[in-house]
This record gives C-alpha cells, structure tokens and sequence, in this order.
C-alpha cells in the first residue's frame, strides 16, 4: 500500500488551520485523518475513527487535556476539526480500572465530559483512544487486515504475518468492554505500536501523526504482501445464460417489490464490474455471501445477508417477476427467522426493523444496491463490492469466516449503530421526480424544492451541460441570462394578465360579491385570472386530486414563486 504523506500538504494544513485558529495538533490530525479516510482500502462511509491528546483552553480561561476524537458517523474523507470533539481526558482515564460500563452509562459520561456540549457525539470507542498512552491514535478497517482474520486458522496466521511490536485482539464488541481488552493486552507488552482486531479491524499509535500514519501503512502492507503469497483457486462459475430482459427492465420490478407496505419506499443503484460479476455468478454465492460482512459495522447499511435471484434461461420480463416475487417471499421468511432465534439471546427488548434486504444480487445481471435514498443505495453499494472483494479474496485461498451470527444480530441492533444512520424521514423520501425543462427558472426552482422534500430527481433537458451545472450549483453566465429571459417573460405575462384583470373590474364590480370558495384548502378558485399566472396553475394543481402532503408542497413551491416575498396567496 502506498503512503502518501506529504511534508508539504502537512505545512499546508498547518498554515491553514492555524489561520482559523486551531493548533498544530489538529491541523496534522486532520491531515492524516484524510489520508486514511480518502483510501477505500482502509474505510469506507463514517467507519474507522482517529484521535490526538492535546490541551485546550476553555470558556473560562482553564486548560485541560482533552482527547480529540472523531464524532461518530463523521466521514474520515473530508473531517474537518468540529467533527473531533474534545473530551476531558483526564475522567476517561479515572475508569481504566472499572469493570464494567453500559452502553448507556458510557454516552452519558462522554457527552458529560465534552468542553462543548453542542459537539457531535464521540465515537463508541473513545474509552480504547483514551487508555492507550500515545498522543496519535488511527483505526481503519482495512480490507488486507480483515482478510487476513476472517478465516480459519486466523490467529496463528496473524502470529506469523506481524512482528513483537503487534498485539492480537480477539472479537469484542465495541464499546467499553472493547477498550478493556485493549488496554489489558497493551499493559502485558507497552511495547506494541499496533493492535490487530480479529474481524473488525487495526489500530497504529505513535506520539506523531506521521509515524502512526507510517505504521498503519506498513502493516496493511505486511497483510497485503501475505494474502498474495498464498496459494489460490478461482471461484466456480455458473454457466452464462441469456434472457429476454434486462436491468433497467427489472430495475422497477424490484423496487416495487421491496416495499412491504404504502409507506415505505426504496431508491436502487444498479451496478455491474468484473469483481462484482465473479462473485455474483458463483456457483456457491448464497453460501459464502451469507457468512456476514467484511467488518461489523456493514451490517447497518446492507443486513446480514443479501438477497440472490437466479433468473430462469430465456425467462421473459414476466417469468422474471414470478421468480423474483418467491425469491422476495423467501428473503423476508429467512430474515424473520434470524430476527426470532437471535432476539432471544440478546439483551433488552428488540423491535425488528423492516425485512426488506439492502443488497440485491441478481445472477446474470448485476447488483442492486437499496437504499431510503440514492446516497444511502449507493453507500450500500460500495460496501458490498468492499465486502465481495474481501470474501472472494478469502475463498480463493481458504473458506470465509466471520463472527456469530448472534454477534452480528448485537451490531445490527445495537442502537449506538443504528444511530450513526437515523435520520427525520422527509415527505417525499424515496420517491423519483422527472423534470423536463429542468435548467429553466421553473425547472430549476422545481429541483430545489422536491430536493428540499428528499425526493430523487431526474433533470431533463436539451443542454446536458446546463443540467450539469444545475446539479453542482454551479450557474455560468449563459444560464444565469437564459433563466432571467424566462423569467422576464413570465412577469411581462403576469403584468398584461393583471391589467386585464383590473380592467374587468372596472367594468363589474359584482365580481367581488361573487366569489366562490372551491377545491382543497378553500382555494378561491376564480382568482387565478385577475391576480397571476401562478394562481391560474396553482388552482388547476390543487384540483388534480393529490394528497395532502403533495399540496402542501405545491402551496410551498407556488409561494416561492411569488415577486412579493412578504406576502402568501394562501393559507398553510
């Protein structure tokens, strides 16, 4: 593995931060923090976590030691110092010698023990940063560590790979337990400078940033150089075969089949490349892609297990939909099963999400990433090809093992987890809006409210490249000039259209006595005329029988449409 530390960008970073005001010590760990997090081998979407010990002034003029530690569910890629709140270091260290800790308990005292109690949430593993005695703490999940103890034998094979300097640690749940069993092994042997988690992961750590940047480097590299030299054999393929269909036509077979009920809706990510392909299309991939996930925390966004479909040979579009159907009905069984015999032997009562799977792989075809939006589809997407590198990697050279099943279900609803992911469900959540005329000054304003309401949206228009700029917020000139034409039409007509208006008045005042109150929200039904062209087409909306909660967005939108910011032409 390369490493890309750079004496350079650290300067740069230094300069840079100091000039917001934070010290030397946070500009380099953000520094490496990106480092780590902008390498997909090392982690991926909000895993792993970083930290430094350092001092800093409070409110009232103190210093304290304080531990800056990554927030939990922050990006490593693009973490910033905000997302590393800094907890008094000294209380966490006072609980080295307590014997246990809940997980409740453990969030209360961290949370208590923030300098700014506005500060993200610290990570899970904050106690395991604390306890051990070094200024720069890294963890990655590593793709070349978890391969190399997601297997039978692991332990003796790790033994063999990592030097003295190396400390094993066997599976523990994350959490204060976890940072027991570091901190006993770290005491046995202060000589470490890395901890191997079996299946989960590693952690380097070093008084400067570079040097545990630099270990981290030269153990997955160790890892790396171990796998290769093992002795593998291809996965069995099945036997390619045609059909009458293809992925955009079963695209929204299988959306429609993932919602249990009116409520709930999906957004897919369809993808395809020549590792997805080789693991898809074995002939054993409902065994091996059922013994869990690369690292832990997967789970969250892909369940325990995906679901796989076969399609039949030259199966018609219809055939298919029979196939997939079963194959849904099966899924949901079997997970509803593993929800039974697990939730009975962990601790606390557990409601069990819902049973649609997160992964899709359909033989011959591709995956199907799922997700409550496009963002959460294709997050699930990337850790599936993580995982699917990581376990075609292992059965090649051996067979694919991972925690318990029961371990894994802990994870899955384990609620400091499932935190990472919660989020206010929006109106229009996994719902897809077409715009046609979509770089226009409607179009444009269109996107940005169904955006707003957490729809997907598909822009069209003739100028890919204005779509383009619509999408990364970029105006140039010529769309800017092109959406002020529009508009000036749109006023010219709205003003021909009120001087039209007001000259009917003139002429019959009995207009006004006779207004009728009609459609949803009592929208007067006969003002669209007289006042503007957007009351004309608001009126005609408000009548094509949409719910509420579509009215309730089309008021907002014709609103914002309105030359009068102060003023509303109708009621909330």
């Amino acid at each position: 593995m390369k490493n890309n530390w750079s004496k350079n960008f650290a300067n740069k970073y230094i300069k840079k931060y100091k000039k917001l005001g934070f010290s030397k010590d946070l500009a380099l760990r953000v520094y490496t923090t990106h480092l780590l997090g902008r390498n997909k081998e090392l982690v991926l979407h909000g895993g792993g976590n970083t930290s430094v010990k350092t001092t800093i002034k409070d409110i009232d003029g103190k210093k304290y030691s304080v531990l800056c530690v990554k927030g939990s569910g922050w990006d490593m890629a693009d973490i910033e110092p905000e997302g590393l709140p800094a907890v008094k270091l000294e209380p966490l260290l006072g609980l080295k010698k307590k014997k246990y800790l809940s997980d409740e308990d453990m969030v209360s005292f961290q949370k208590k023990n923030l300098i700014n109690i506005k500060s993200p949430n610290p990570s899970v593993e904050t106690f395991l940063h604390a306890f051990l005695p070094f200024k720069f703490v890294d963890h990655t999940h590593a793709d070349a560590i978890v391969n190399v103890t997601n297997r039978p034998g692991a332990l003796k094979f790790c033994n063999k790979i990592f030097g003295d300097k190396v400390g094993i640690v066997p599976y523990v749940m994350p959490g204060f337990m976890l940072a027991k069993k570091v901190y006993e092994i770290y005491s046995k042997n202060p000589k470490l400078n890395c901890l191997i988690l079996m299946n989960h992961g590693i952690f380097t750590f070093a008084d400067s940033a570079k040097e545990a940047y630099d270990l981290m480097i030269k153990y997955v590299s160790q890892a790396e150089r171990a796998v290769r030299k093992l002795k593998s054999k291809k996965i069995k393929q099945i036997k390619k075969f045609s059909t009458k269909f293809n992925a955009h036509e079963i695209a929204p077979i299988i959306r429609g089949l993932l919602s249990e009920n009116k409520d709930q809706k999906f957004v897919v990510n369809y993808r395809l490349n020549k590792h997805l392909k080789y693991f898809i299309n074995g002939k054993n991939v409902r065994t091996y892609s059922s013994k869990g996930t690369a690292t832990p925390d997967h789970v969250i966004r892909v369940k325990p297990f995906p679901l796989v479909i076969t399609p039949k040979k030259n199966s018609s579009i219809e055939e298919f939909k029979i196939t997939a159907k079963k194959a849904f009905e099966n899924y949901r069984k079997k997970y509803i099963h593993y929800f039974n015999v697990n939730k009975k032997k962990a601790k606390g009562k557990k409601v069990m999400l819902d049973t649609s799977p997160r992964v899709v792989l359909v033989q011959n075809v591709g995956m199907f990433s799922v997700g409550k939006d496009l963002g959460a589809a294709k997050i699930a997407g990337d850790l599936t090809e993580t995982n699917a590198k990581v376990i075609t990697s292992v059965e090649e050279t051996s067979s694919y093992r991972f925690i318990s099943e029961r371990d894994l279900f802990d994870i899955e609803y384990w609620s400091l987890e499932q935190a990472k992911i919660k989020k206010a469900k929006k109106i229009l959540e996994g719902n897809v809006v077409v715009i046609t005329g979509s770089t226009g000054a409607i179009g444009s304003a269109t996107y940005k409210l169904f955006k707003s309401y957490g729809a997907e949206i598909v822009l069209l228009d003739y100028d890919i490249k204005k779509i383009k700029d619509l999408q990364k917020k970029q105006f140039n000139r010529k769309t800017q000039e092109r959406q002020q034409r529009i508009l000036s039409r749109m006023l010219d007509s709205q003003t021909s259209l009120t001087q039209r208006g007001q000259k009917e008045e003139r002429k019959s005042t009995s207009a006004l006595s006779t207004k009728t109150f009609e459609g949803p929200s009592g929208l007067p039904a006969d003002l669209g005329q007289r006042e503007s062209i957007a009351l004309r087409a608001l009126n005609n909306a408000m009548n094509a029988g949409y719910a509420r909660e579509y009215q309730a967005m089309i008021k907002h939108y014709f609103n914002s449409l309105s030359k009068k910011p102060d003023k509303e032409y109708f009621e909330k």
